[in-house]
């Protein structure tokens, strides 16, 4: 497998853009990060670190929202069966699982009708 320049730049972008994430922990004016690490004017690296930043907490995000789609699913086994036999209680949880299912992942946004 060889290494794409396109690849490359994505990482070197990517790089910079941490490194202007620690330079802004660390009390850095954005004019200051922008001059260090090259950009052309503040607002380069102003939007470089709300890049990071977006990245460095989108992340945990989406783990914890799989840790917490993996806990429904066990939930749901253990009710599927019941709930599939016509258990008015175990169709309840089951509505009820799912319904967190699709809020986590957003599958019941709303929608303007008219």
């Amino acid at each position: 497998m060889g290494n794409s320049k396109s690849g490359n730049n994505a990482l070197a972008a990517l790089e910079r853009e941490r490194q202007a994430l620690v330079l802004r922990k660390g009390g850095a004016t954005f004019a200051a990060i922008g001059a260090q690490l090259g950009y052309r004017n503040h607002s380069g690296a102003y939007k470089a670190v709300r890049r990071a930043m977006r990245r460095t907490l989108q992340e945990p995000a989406d783990e914890l929202r799989a840790l917490e789609l993996a806990r429904l699913d066990d939930l749901l086994k253990g009710v599927w069966v019941a709930a599939c036999t016509g258990d008015g209680t175990a169709v309840d949880r089951v509505l009820k699982i799912m319904a967190r299912r699709a809020d986590l992942l957003g599958l019941d946004a709303r929608k303007a009708y008219w």
